[in-house]
């Protein structure tokens, strides 16, 4: 994440802050969010517009769009697409590689349609706003390509970025100049079928967000309605979870409170590595 953070800043040749600052609008891409944090921030009469792929609640942000799996670097190009337009001194090399990407594709393929871009783009329009991101986007194949993207975005004067899960602040170390060459266009997306979880370290404050029990024992598998409905998994019943050529064993915990297919996956914060989303072989 530090690296990721630092190609950022370096690029921008701005700071990356872990707090969210005073801005009136913020833009969250690849960050899970607590609750908490956006009762506390839409009390301070924040708007909040979220990309992810879990479902937040919609009376705690101004929009919702979920990407699907895996398709960040496109969702990174489509930001670009959006805001290009909003943004003064905006880098040629970025509308040049914009030009030559089909938008139509990449809007279908991450499932975030064009119309919903341009309903925040109205409310971004002219104003100076934050960039919260996500520790998962430095996991991403694509990673580099991303950081490349969001640091040219950053050097326009209005876009200011956030990092919540960032220790400390990180400041610009050197500047990136060269950053023509390493602009890369994204031509093809990946699909994500089947079952998928998105793994989160167990915590007494993650156990109070989601409604879990303290004690609970890990692996802990919290399951939405749609997630794999034909095996009619069960509450405090164990399943076997089959990834990457391994096999765990989870107690499952229906959450007839959360939306959409992909379940959460309560795992010890060491057993946590790389892109936390995993497509997974459910067995009873």
């Amino acid at each position: 994440m530090l690296d990721f953070a630092q190609s950022i800043a370096n690029i921008a040749n701005k700071p990356i802050t872990k707090d969210f600052g005073s801005f009136k609008s913020l833009l969250s891409f690849g960050y899970y969010w607590q609750a908490q944090d956006l009762e506390y921030l839409q009390d301070l009469g924040r708007e909040i517009f979220i990309l992810h792929p879990l479902f937040v609640d919609k009376h705690l942000c101004a929009e919702d769009l979920r990407y699907e799996i895996g398709t960040e670097f496109g969702v990174a190009w489509l930001l670009a697409y959006m805001l290009t337009p909003l943004l003064e001194n905006t880098s040629s090399a970025l509308k040049d590689v914009l030009k030559t990407l089909d938008i139509g594709y990449l809007a279908s393929e991450s499932n975030i349609a064009e119309e919903e871009l341009e309903e925040i783009s109205a409310h971004l329009h002219m104003q100076s706003f934050g960039i919260v991101l996500g520790s998962e986007l430095a996991a991403h194949l694509n990673a580099s390509e991303i950081a490349q993207i969001l640091g040219t975005l950053g050097k326009c004067e209005a876009v200011h970025f956030i990092m919540p899960e960032l220790t400390d602040s990180i400041t610009p170390q050197i500047i990136e100049s060269s950053v023509r060459s390493q602009l890369t266009a994204c031509e093809e997306l990946p699909e994500s079928n089947g079952h998928y979880v998105y793994m989160r370290p167990f915590s007494a404050h993650a156990a109070a967000q989601q409604d879990l029990p303290q004690a609970a024992q890990l692996p802990l598998l919290q399951c939405p309605p749609l997630f794999a409905p034909a095996l009619k998994l069960q509450d405090n019943k164990r399943v076997r979870l089959c990834f990457e050529g391994k096999q765990i064993e989870a107690l499952c915990m229906r959450a007839p409170q959360l939306k959409g297919t992909i379940a959460l996956l309560y795992l010890p914060q060491a057993q946590i590595k790389g892109y936390p989303y995993r497509q997974v072989e459910v067995k009873v």
